[in-house]
C-alpha cells in the first residue's frame, strides 16, 4: 500500500538519504535542539512522531525518556535508515502517514517535526490524528518559522506560519497554543470539549 496522499512529497532511496545528510545541518542541530527542549519537559506516556524522517527526533527522545515511542513514516528507506541507527532503543518505526496508522493504540502526545509542510490535507490530517488522543492528549507541530525573514528566504514552502496553523486548527475545530522561538514554531493542538463550539 502506498502511504503517501496525492500531492505529498514522496521520499525515495535517493532522496532519503540526501535528507540524512540535511539532518547534519547547524540549522537543524538547532531545530531539534528546540524540539527535545520541549518535548522533554511533557509528562506522556505514550507518545508517536508522524512523518519521522529518518528518525533523529525518536532517537533522541529515547535516550533522555523512559517511555514507549512509535513513529511512522510513508517512506520505507526513511523508515530503514531509522530502524538502523536505533538498534536499542524502545521505538516501534513502522510505515504509516497523517492520514493512515495501523495502531490500536492512543496517544498522549502525537507530534510532528518538519512534516507537516508536506502534507496535502492538512485539516483533514489533523482530524484524523484527533481520534488517536487520549483525553487531554495533544498534537504538537513543529516547523520552521515562516514569520521569520531568513528562514522565509531560505526555506520557502518547507515552513509554516501563525495565520496558517490557527487557520487550521479552528477550521479542525481545536483549541490552540503557539511557541516561536526565533526561526522555529511550536502550534499546541488539543481537542475541544464536546459541549463547547
Amino acid at each position: 500500500m502506498d502511504y503517501y496522499i496525492k500531492g505529498d512529497e514522496k521520499f525515495g532511496r535517493f532522496g532519503s538519504y540526501i535528507y540524512l545528510l540535511f539532518t547534519k545541518l547547524p540549522i537543524m542541530k538547532e531545530f531539534y535542539s528546540f524540539v527535545i527542549e520541549d518535548l522533554k519537559k511533557i509528562k506522556a506516556k505514550t507518545i508517536i512522531d508522524i512523518g519521522t524522517g529518518t528518525g533523529e527526533i525518536p532517537i533522541k527522545l529515547a535516550k533522555i525518556k523512559k517511555v514507549k515511542i512509535y513513529a511512522v513514516d510513508p517512506s520505507i528507506y526513511m523508515i530503514n535508515i531509522a530502524r538502523k541507527h536505533s538498534k536499542n532503543l524502545n521505538i516501534n518505526f513502522s510505515i504509516g502517514s497523517s492520514m493512515h496508522l495501523n495502531l490500536k493504540e492512543s496517544f498522549d502526545l502525537i507530534f510532528s517535526t518538519l512534516s507537516f509542510h508536506h502534507w496535502s490535507k492538512k485539516r483533514e490530517s489533523l482530524i484524523y490524528l484527533s481520534k488517536f488522543l487520549n483525553p487531554n492528549g495533544e498534537i504538537r507541530i513543529y516547523e520552521f518559522n515562516r514569520n521569520s525573514s531568513l528562514i522565509s528566504k531560505l526555506a520557502g514552502s518547507h515552513t509554516l506560519s501563525k495565520e496558517e496553523i490557527i487557520r487550521l486548527a479552528k477550521e479542525s475545530n481545536m483549541k490552540i497554543k503557539i511557541k516561536e522561538s526565533g526561526n522555529f514554531i511550536c502550534a499546541i493542538l488539543k481537542k475541544k470539549s464536546k459541549n463547547k463550539k
